[in-house]
């Protein structure tokens, strides 16, 4: 697992972002422009990833916004399916199951099951999403 820190403020380069000790950085990516993100609900510059967490005390100093701990996929997804499957239209649903690697949700069914991509959506988009690719 790695945690994923938005620069709001500026691109990430050197001296714009922490290096604590014995946290590796996995990946720095610039946007190309100043750019919404859905997960943070705002524009940034791009992010950073890390191995472990960074405190709130040095994601405060660097003006960095965690994406990590905005929305717990697996749990939403859950409990849709939990409301699902009280429904005419999906109560042979069995679970959803999110992979936060690959961001796709799997819907398993009686007789099979779905794949749907939630790349990058916030909590109520892959909501609408699953939705619409269940046709519920």
């Amino acid at each position: 697992m790695s945690y994923k820190y938005y620069s709001t403020e500026r691109p990430v380069m050197p001296g714009s972002f922490p290096k604590p000790q014995g946290n590796t950085v996995l990946n720095i990516e610039n946007f190309n422009d100043r750019s919404y993100v859905a997960k943070i609900g705002r524009e940034a510059w791009g992010f950073i990833e890390y191995e472990k967490p960074i405190s709130p005390v040095l994601l405060d100093d660097y003006e960095l916004v965690a994406a990590s701990d905005e929305e717990d996929k697996d749990k939403i997804c859950k409990l849709l399916c939990k409301v699902l499957q009280l429904t005419r239209g999906a109560s042979d649903l069995k679970s959803l199951d999110f992979n936060p690697d690959s961001e796709i949700v799997t819907a398993v069914f009686e007789g099979g099951s779905r794949t749907i991509n939630v790349a990058c959506d916030s909590g109520t988009a892959m909501i609408r999403d699953i939705m619409n690719h269940l046709e519920c």
